[in-house]
């Protein structure tokens, strides 16, 4: 990282705005909220005492705009942008999927094509149809050892571009949510090459480049936008993020015209000053606030380590095929080899009051953060322990949900066309040939096995059909039993 001017960012001026109008027992103002943090409406609802409209927090002093006034939540998004080394930053406080949808609006006008890995979250995926994109779907090399996706490779792409010369944007999910980096830098220099920018998903790496461990930020490998979720692994109230980007490929005025355009006319003070003070926080002493985490996520892996099939992402992966990176803080147990059932082990923590980031039956995923106390990464590992002990059994096969991973989808029409398309609701074996109009997407692992617009194929539904049944949560669609899928009406 860049040396910065740390007496520069030692100011928080979203935050500093915000206790100060917080502060002030006799203000009274008659704009929005309804609730004006009035002591007698806050003796039912605490929580509206801190709550406060920007719009008010911001105001100039005296009410009028002097020449050249700039607001305390531009000022500190301004050091944002110095922080991550960008020309331009925004405080998002509708999260990542916000993000997702304006850089699906910045990546090309309506009819434009769009090079995406099928490990997409679903604001990608609805930014298609709300941008009036065209996907070009790649899928990510897999591990044959577990059948979990690794990366996108650079050769993907370039076969993508090679097959689809007119693309207009590159999208992709840095890190995935193994905590998996694929060849960020390499995958710039194609979309540059080709006069096109290169625009990231980097939800889950809010805390890159801030330790010698982590791995660099995806903006400082060349990406020329990122949407990043502070609130995930940083310390910023849910659900707070920041999108980021260059100018130069990327035309950024669209960038900005597309986030003012889903951005709301009331934001929350509170969050505002939050991803503020995360700002502040991590430009003065972001190493020294992870390094507990680098160390305690080490400690939970060495304490499982003696757990017979039991398989860990971890710092060592960087050596296999298309992972270039590696989040030394995340967590990631895959339990086929063990026998041990997920679900079971969710119970278990469940009933000691642990609760757990992502589950299914093959993998289990804890979440540990600067926000953790003393010993809660011993109580973790103790409970897994032992859990994993409690329930071991026969090594078993992974269930389908790795086989939605290397699915390349059968496109029958735009994800726009299906978003408007005429509907009807069918079974799921009468569904087969048919074109979905809505997203179905198992979680865990979040990927879409469906995406408007593409053909229900047997090997779908077979998927689909494996992972409901071994208790995977179906999101998105209107029947989540899968009893019933929604599909183009037939002209």
């Amino acid at each position: 990282m860049a040396t910065l001017d740390r007496d520069r960012h030692r100011a928080a001026p979203a935050a500093d705005a915000l206790a100060t109008f917080l502060a002030d027992p006799d203000l009274r103002y008659f704009t929005l909220p309804g609730h004006k943090r009035s002591p007698l409406l806050a003796e039912d609802e605490p929580a509206i005492r801190y709550d406060a409209p920007g719009s008010v927090v911001w105001d100039p002093p005296g009410g009028i705009l002097p020449p050249g006034f700039v607001n305390p939540q531009e000022q500190a998004e301004h050091l944002a942008a110095d922080l991550w080394g960008v020309d331009y930053a925004r405080f998002v406080v509708s999260g990542s999927t916000q993000g997702n949808l304006a850089l699906m609006l910045a990546a090309g006008p309506p009819g434009s094509k769009v090079i995406i890995p099928r490990g997409a979250h679903k604001s990608l995926v609805a930014g298609l149809a709300l941008a009036g994109l065209e996907p070009v779907w790649i899928v990510p090399q897999l591990d044959v050892a577990t059948g979990l996706p690794l990366g996108v490779t650079p050769a993907a792409v370039r076969a993508a571009l090679a097959t689809h010369p007119d693309v207009s944007a590159i999208a992709l999910v840095e890190p995935s949510w193994l905590g998996l980096m694929g060849d960020v830098a390499a995958i710039a220099e194609i979309a540059h090459a080709h006069g096109i920018p290169l625009l990231v998903d980097h939800a889950w790496g809010a805390a890159f480049g801030f330790h010698p461990a982590m791995p660099p930020s995806v903006m400082r490998l060349g990406a020329d936008a990122a949407i990043t979720s502070i609130h995930k692994t940083l310390h910023a109230y849910t659900p707070g993020s920041l999108l980021m980007a260059n100018s130069g490929v990327l035309d950024v005025e669209r960038l900005e015209r597309a986030f003012q355009t889903l951005n709301t006319t009331s934001p929350a003070a509170p969050m505002i000053a939050s991803l503020d003070t995360v700002r502040r926080d991590m430009a003065l002493e972001g190493a020294a606030l992870l390094d507990p985490v680098v160390r305690a996520a080490a400690m939970v892996r060495d304490r499982l380590s003696d757990i017979p099939g039991l398989v860990m992402v971890n710092p060592s992966w960087i050596d296999l095929p298309a992972v270039h990176a590696v989040d030394p803080t995340k967590l990631v147990l895959i339990m086929p080899g063990t026998g041990a059932d997920g679900f079971a082990l969710r119970a278990d923590l469940w009933q000691q009051g642990i609760r757990l980031e992502l589950v299914d039956r093959d993998s289990v995923i804890p979440l540990l953060t600067l926000g953790d106390q003393p010993g809660d990464a011993e109580r973790l590992a103790d409970a897994l322990h032992a859990s994993l002990h409690r329930h071991a059994g026969p090594p078993r096969l992974p269930t389908a949900s790795t086989t939605l991973w290397g699915l390349m989808p059968q496109v029958g029409m735009s994800p726009r066309d299906a978003f408007f398309a005429p509907a009807e609701t069918v079974s799921l074996a009468d569904a087969v040939g048919r074109i979905a109009v809505e997203t179905v997407v198992p979680y865990p692992p979040g990927v879409a096995a469906l995406a408007p617009g593409e053909v229900v194929t047997p090997v779908v539904i077979d998927a689909l059909r494996e992972v409901r049944d071994a208790g995977c949560r179906i999101a998105y669609c209107a029947d989540p039993t899968l009893a019933t899928l929604r599909v183009a009406t037939r002209r």
